[in-house]
Formats: structure tokens, C-alpha cells, sequence
């Protein structure tokens, strides 16, 4: 409690960081710069001044059954080069940003995690070849699932996404190439899926009310 930062990994590798209580920091709960193959699990994230799990060029990490809620940025947030991640089973929720948000991070798998009651769910800016599976995306303000800022050859499949308080369920604006298959996107305030600016997507098998 009470520090600048819960925990601070810096090029660092094969560490596993799990079964905190990590909450009431003044910058991340847990910030992760230029490090790898790390385990982060079963953490109790909550109430920091910046986001929860923070990765900045941190590739080829495990991030799963954390809970990551009520930050006061996002709840997990990889950035700069933020490779080859694995997110599985997380919760985001509650966060005053994205739940979980990717910025310039590639070949990312996303899976199971939920991402609710935030001001967007996910978002992935200049993020490409990034796959979320089974994830879940309700009761967000703005969006559910936004996708900006040239994230290409994403996949977006099987997911729940709906409630979204004021604006979309999945918003694709200025990214191409994304494969969006067998979710089910409901009772949005205006559109379930809006396209803008985005070639050559591929929208199949999803229930949209």
C-alpha cells in the first residue's frame, strides 16, 4: 500500500508474481519494462493511482486469474512492443479507462478474461495480428471492442459484448483486416457493429440484437 509503484519489474525474466494483494499505490500496481517470460497470476489488484498491470516492451509473459479492478487508469495495459503475451482469465473491471488495452502490441492472445463496467472494455490502438477468444465486454460506457489506429489482422471471436451504455458494441475505425466470427453483440445504446475507415474486414456467424 501506499507506494509509488506495487511492484516494479525491469528487465527482468522467468519470475512468478503471484497471490498479491497489491492496491492503494500511487502509480501501477504492477509495471513491467523490457522483461519476459514472466509469470503473473491469482493477483488481487485494486484502488492504484495509474493502472493495474502496466507491461512496456515486456514480451512473451503469462498474465492469468488476475484480478484488476477499480484503477484509477486501466485495469491491464501492455504497450511499445508488448509482444507475444498471454492473457487468459482475468478480470478488468471497474476501471476509469479500458478494462484492457493494447497500444502498439502484436501476436497477442486474449482469452477469457471479462472486462466490465469500465469506459471502454478493450481497445487496441496500432495493435495488429492479435486474437480475443471467449472474452467478455458488458456494461462498458463508450464502447465494448474498439479498434483504432491501424490495428490490422486482428481476430475478434466468440465474444460477449453488449450494454454498452452510450455508444457500440465493437467499433472498427481505421484498422483492416479483422476477422470477427461468433460473437454475440446485444442491447448497445447505438450500433453493435460500426465500421469506419476499415477495408477488407470479415464479419461471419455472429448474433447481433
Amino acid at each position: 500500500n501506499d507506494n509509488g509503484y506495487g511492484i516494479y519489474i525491469s528487465r527482468s525474466a522467468d519470475n512468478r508474481i503471484e497471490d498479491n494483494m497489491i492496491k492503494n499505490n500511487g502509480d501501477d500496481g504492477i509495471y513491467m519494462r523490457y522483461s519476459g517470460d514472466n509469470i503473473v497470476s491469482d493477483n488481487q489488484i485494486t484502488q492504484n493511482n495509474m493502472h493495474g498491470i502496466n507491461l512496456y516492451s515486456s514480451s512473451d509473459n503469462t498474465i492469468t486469474d488476475n484480478s484488476a479492478n477499480s484503477n484509477d487508469g486501466k485495469g491491464i495495459s501492455l504497450n511499445h512492443f508488448s509482444d507475444n503475451n498471454i492473457l487468459t482469465d482475468n478480470s478488468a473491471n471497474s476501471n476509469d479507462d479500458a478494462g484492457i488495452y493494447l497500444d502498439q502490441s502484436d501476436n497477442n492472445v486474449l482469452t477469457d478474461n471479462i472486462a466490465n463496467w469500465n469506459k471502454y472494455g478493450f481497445v487496441l490502438y496500432n495493435a495488429s495480428k492479435n486474437t480475443l477468444t471467449g472474452n467478455t465486454a458488458n456494461s462498458n460506457d463508450y464502447l465494448g471492442i474498439h479498434l483504432y489506429h491501424s490495428s490490422n489482422n486482428n481476430n475478434i471471436i466468440n465474444n460477449q459484448i453488449g450494454n454498452s451504455v452510450y455508444q457500440h458494441g465493437v467499433y472498427i475505425e481505421h484498422s483492416n483486416n479483422t476477422l470477427i466470427q461468433d460473437n454475440e453483440i446485444s442491447k448497445n445504446d447505438d450500433y453493435g457493429l460500426y465500421f469506419v475507415y476499415a477495408n477488407n474486414n470479415t464479419v461471419t456467424n455472429n448474433t447481433i440484437n
